[in-house]
């Protein structure tokens, strides 16, 4: 499980929102500007696929959750996987 916290940056949990575009014709519409940040999702959320399975039954709710937006995530969900691997940190 430390290897994930720390592959995941977990000391410095949080991520640079200027990696968003903000796109203005009539709607605020947000895109993804770097394809890192869809990268890392997917990898926190396999992650916590694999400690679900072997070692954190207590993280089944939370994977579930995220694992919904995986194709398709947001600022929200980032901020939301976030709290979960301070969760593991501070745990």
């Amino acid at each position: 499980m430390s290897a994930f916290l720390e592959r995941e940056g977990c000391e410095t949990v949080g991520f640079d929102k200027s990696m968003w575009r903000v796109v203005i014709d009539g709607h605020l519409i947000l895109l993804s500007a770097k394809q890192d940040f869809h990268h890392r999702y997917r990898g926190i959320v396999g992650g916590l696929g694999h400690l679900v399975t072997v070692t954190r039954p207590d993280l089944a709710w939370s994977y579930s959750e995220l694992s919904k937006y995986v194709q398709f995530s947001g600022i929200a969900h980032m901020e939301a996987a976030e709290h979960v691997l301070r969760y593991l940190r501070d745990t």
